[in-house]
């Protein structure tokens, strides 16, 4: 026998409300801005504020929001407009922060990646999200460009942007606490641009200089 249909008192009273401290509320409304309007907001207001630490450089909100627009507007150079899916595979650094935000800037769909994927299972995501563009680091580029070189010409990508790991930081600040010997290895070291058949590989510093016009 089937169950009887929750009645409306069923969804608005659930289980666990007896139990939810009095202070907070039992639902959340949606917010009348979005993810950049918050983020242009706090660079208006505290443009010189320190938005984010990472090993030893201070970035500022206006920082943050400045390059976030120069690469949304590269993105667009590129073909990227709304609800186009972009893949995003880094570890957490400055640069995942703003590729994040200039992706939303473009209108378009971020796709995070999980950093540890392999080229078999980056080749789903690359098919999945219909993706033409994906922005990565460069211990990371090397499996996307083989995930992209394994597909079929319509499927592969159009476009990789790579950037290294110090254009989150200055390597040559000596930094205030200890740091492993394999995270410096990996970190500091600067490796080349692969070569992608079949699409173009672009470096980060020129893609956060870009002057074009910003998406509308």
């Amino acid at each position: 026998m089937s169950s009887p249909a929750p009645t409306s008192g069923h969804w608005q009273r659930r289980l666990h409300h007896p139990h939810w401290p009095q202070r907070l509320p039992k639902a959340l409304g949606l917010t009348s801005t979005n993810l950049w309007d918050n983020l242009a907001t706090s660079a208006a207001r505290y443009p010189d504020k320190c938005a984010v630490h990472y090993m030893g450089a201070a970035w500022s909100y206006r920082q943050i929001w400045t390059m976030s627009q120069r690469l949304a507007a590269w993105l667009a150079s590129k073909g990227v407009s709304t609800g186009d899916r972009v893949l995003l595979n880094m570890q957490n650094c400055p640069q995942w922060l703003i590729a994040h935000f200039a992706i939303l800037r473009a209108n378009a769909v971020v796709v995070p990646v999980n950093p540890m994927n392999r080229s078999t299972e980056l080749q789903h995501y690359i098919v999945d999200a219909d993706a033409k563009l994906a922005i990565t680091t460069t211990d990371l580029a090397p499996e996307l460009v083989l995930a992209s070189q394994a597909l079929p010409g319509a499927q592969q990508l159009q476009h990789l942007l790579v950037t290294q790991h110090t254009d989150g930081f200055d390597a040559k600040v000596k930094v205030d606490f200890p740091v492993p010997k394999a995270w410096r290895d990996w970190l500091w070291q600067e490796h080349p641009l692969p070569v992608m058949d079949g699409g173009q590989v672009h470096d980060w510093q020129s893609a956060t200089s870009h002057d074009g016009s910003h998406p509308s």
